[in-house]
C-alpha cells in the first residue's frame, strides 16, 4: 500500500521549483513530514482516506486550503533544512484555521 500524501510529488517539486532527480529521497520525506504537521495542527487522527492521493493520483479531493499549507509548510521545511525556523507559519495556521477541530473547553 503507498503512503497517503496531502500533495502529489509532481505538485511539490513544481512548488519547490526543483527539477526531478534533485534530492527526490529528501523531497519525498519532506511532503511525509509536511503532511504530518498539518494533520497535527488539525488535530486529526489520520489523513482520511477522501483526502489522500496514491501514487500516481493526479486529482485530488484534499481541500485546497489544506493543500496551500501543506505546500507552504514544505517550502519552509525545504527552504531550512537545519530545523531553524517553525514551519507552522501565521500563513499556513490562516488557511488552516476554519479547518481545525474545536479545542474543547
Amino acid at each position: 500500500m503507498a503512503i497517503k500524501q496531502l500533495v502529489s510529488f509532481n505538485r511539490a517539486l513544481s512548488h519547490l521549483r526543483v527539477e526531478a532527480g534533485e534530492d527526490d529521497d529528501a523531497i519525498k520525506d519532506l511532503i511525509d513530514a509536511a503532511s504530518d504537521i498539518v494533520v497535527d495542527y488539525l488535530k486529526l487522527k489520520e489523513i482520511p482516506d477522501t483526502w489522500a492521493l496514491e501514487e500516481g493520483d493526479t486529482a485530488s479531493t484534499v481541500p485546497g486550503p489544506v493543500r496551500s499549507a501543506v505546500l507552504l509548510v514544505l517550502g519552509a521545511l525545504y527552504a531550512d533544512r537545519e530545523g531553524t525556523t517553525a514551519p507552522l507559519t501565521p500563513a499556513v495556521e490562516s488557511l488552516l484555521i476554519r479547518l481545525r477541530d474545536p479545542a474543547m473547553a
